[in-house]
């Protein structure tokens, strides 16, 4: 049992530890051992002494953990609370990026489709233009759900890495393989 307790991770407690756990074996008490290594809180050395002279040390060192525990717990929430605005900030430049990479398309699709018009003959353009409206449109019906349950997927409480900016990303690689899609078809016309 006295290993399980002095087992304090890496340095400086792992030494820490180790000092404590010879000054034990020689008969010094716990709560002594640990006041001499000068690592372990006051308050955690005070509680050791409590559960050796009631003999309770077991329920004392989880009280202590729990004591630890509910700390860091704090320090993590306090810390989140103060990131959260810088967060806000680069969420906020990635849509402004995301909103220049993606607003020329009002451009883009005009000059894709005059393209696209060129290649087809005129007796065909009715069902070019049909084509690229019915694409568009089931494309605008999947995507949403599509990137709403990625979306979610991503940002849902459970997830051990939680990101809203997935989606995106899979767009974007959506995109870039649609522009090498487009560019192999042009450069296998003008063969």
């Amino acid at each position: 049992m006295a290993d399980d307790v002095l087992d304090v991770g890496e340095d400086p407690g792992q030494g820490a530890g180790r000092e404590v756990q010879g000054e034990v074996n020689v008969g010094i008490s716990l709560a002594q051992a640990m006041q001499n290594s000068n690592v372990f809180p006051p308050m955690a050395v005070q509680m050791t002494s409590i559960g050796e002279e009631s003999g309770s040390l077991d329920e004392m060192m989880e009280e202590i953990s729990g004591m630890y525990q509910n700390e860091v717990e704090y320090e993590l929430k306090t810390l989140a609370q103060q990131i959260e605005p810088l967060l806000i900030v680069l969420l906020g430049a990635m849509v402004l990026v995301l909103l220049v990479i993606h607003g020329p398309e009002g451009f883009v699709h005009p000059m894709l489709t005059a393209l696209m018009s060129r290649a087809v003959p005129e007796d065909a353009q009715g069902e070019l233009q049909g084509g690229i409206s019915a694409v568009t449109n089931v494309a605008m019906l999947f995507g949403t759900v599509f990137f709403a349950f990625v979306f979610g997927h991503f940002w849902a409480e459970d997830r051990v890495w939680r990101s809203t900016d997935v989606a995106y990303w899979i767009a974007a690689g959506f995109l870039a393989l649609t522009t090498v899609l487009f560019l192999m078809l042009k450069r296998s016309e003008k063969a």
